[in-house]
């Protein structure tokens, strides 16, 4: 057999198998809420060894005090630490909000970037936050991909 065919059949597979997932998940998506890709941004760096139910709880509050990314930027770490503190690793945490968010101040004129590489350049952004960013709050193609995705996906034949 050909390699061409060989690849003809995985792609194959491969689009079965997502038609199957869609079929079967329609609505798949994140359960962070959000309102704007700030927020999403600000929620999916805090979801990192945190579920997303307990940053829905943090991020009812945080947006409240720091309703935008100038607000986040003007902020010191410290004092976010309040609003953070029933979150994992919280100090870290605090501290790449406010860095992003002075970066996306000062480079971006305090607009998210779309850009999935610009987005990455952010500190606390890692493959799996830009992903859901760039798919989720710009409704581009990307798929994030955590150790179960991963995981999962090795078993289905769908990444090595």
């Amino acid at each position: 057999m050909s390699d061409l065919n060989l690849q003809d059949k995985e792609v194959n597979r491969v689009a079965r198998v997502l038609e199957k997932l869609a079929l079967h998940y329609p609505r798949a998506g994140t359960s962070l809420n959000y309102r704007s890709p700030y927020e999403l941004l600000v929620a999916t760096v805090l979801s990192a060894q945190t579920t997303d139910e307990q940053v829905n709880k943090i991020t009812a509050a945080f947006f409240q005090a720091v309703p935008t990314v100038q607000e986040l930027a003007g902020r010191e770490p410290s004092a976010l630490e309040p609003y953070l503190k029933s979150c994992g690793l919280y100090r870290h945490k605090s501290r790449y909000l406010v860095a992003a968010a002075r970066i996306i101040v000062e480079r971006h004129g305090g607009e998210v970037p779309v850009d999935w590489d610009q987005l990455r350049a952010l500190p606390g952004v890692g493959r799996k936050t830009a992903n859901i960013i760039v798919s989720e709050a710009f409704g581009q193609p990307a798929i994030a991909v955590d150790t179960h995705v991963f995981r999962v996906s090795r078993r289905l034949g769908l990444a090595r």
